[in-house]
């Protein structure tokens, strides 16, 4: 899973977790982020490569795994800027998906510990670089709008995309692993009528509520703008 961060990551986590086929790691590894050579674990990268799927192989046994899973899935936003390397590394068996989302919103939205976040550059940045995939077999790129608004389409397309057997769990939320004060956020935004609050508060453009010292920026730069416009937000 990847994206730019504050791009809804999380939100598709929580969704693929719930899922019976597919053994989730509940947290950010970001060990297969692009690293250059003095950062890497191993110097050699093919060396680095069986190091790094070794940790990743730990981190996924860490916890109880599910009987039925026959896929596992990571996290890390920045996933998104090292696609090619880890395509090479699982030797093409390896399923991306990428998840965008609004430019506006996503300079917006603020983190609890790291505040604003993004700002327009790394948006342009991790925006663009996904398109760069979009013709890939194994790359799937879904809107985090969708996934709040027609969960039951975007779910098929998860599921077709991954060839899934099993359909995903109409009471998804309540299957999911993920604990504590994730779940506790997501569960503002997913449960009951809160959706549809939440979309009706979406369709107002809440951005232009943020006091987020980025979103002017990113409203003053027209390639962001554009970008956004080409990606359908208007």
């Amino acid at each position: 899973m990847c994206g730019c961060p504050r791009s809804g990551t999380t939100l598709l986590m929580s969704i693929l977790d719930s899922h019976p086929e597919i053994q989730v790691i509940p947290f950010e590894t970001s060990l297969l982020r692009s690293r250059p050579a003095e950062k890497r674990i191993v110097r050699n990268i093919r060396l680095n490569r069986k190091v790094v799927k070794f940790q990743i192989l730990m981190m996924l046994f860490s916890s109880k795994v599910k009987p039925s899973a026959k896929r596992w899935a990571e996290k890390t936003p920045l996933n998104i800027m090292n696609v090619e390397e880890i395509d090479k590394m699982y030797k093409g068996k390896v399923r991306f998906i990428n998840i965008i989302r609004d430019g506006r919103a996503t300079v917006s939205s603020y983190h609890r510990e790291l505040g604003y976040m993004v700002n327009p550059r790394l948006w342009y940045k991790c925006t663009t670089e996904g398109l760069r995939f979009n013709d890939k077999e194994n790359f799937l790129t879904l809107k985090y709008e969708d996934l709040l608004r027609d969960k039951e389409t975007s779910f098929e397309i998860i599921s077709k995309f991954l060839h899934l057997k099993e359909p995903f769990p109409t009471n998804w939320f309540d299957k999911t692993n993920i604990k504590g004060n994730v779940k506790k956020m997501l569960s503002k935004n997913i449960e009951g009528s809160t959706v549809e609050s939440d979309i009706v508060k979406d369709k107002k453009n809440t951005w232009q509520e943020s006091e987020s010292p980025h979103l002017k920026d990113f409203i003053d730069d027209p390639k962001c703008m554009e970008l956004n416009r080409e990606m359908g937000y208007h």
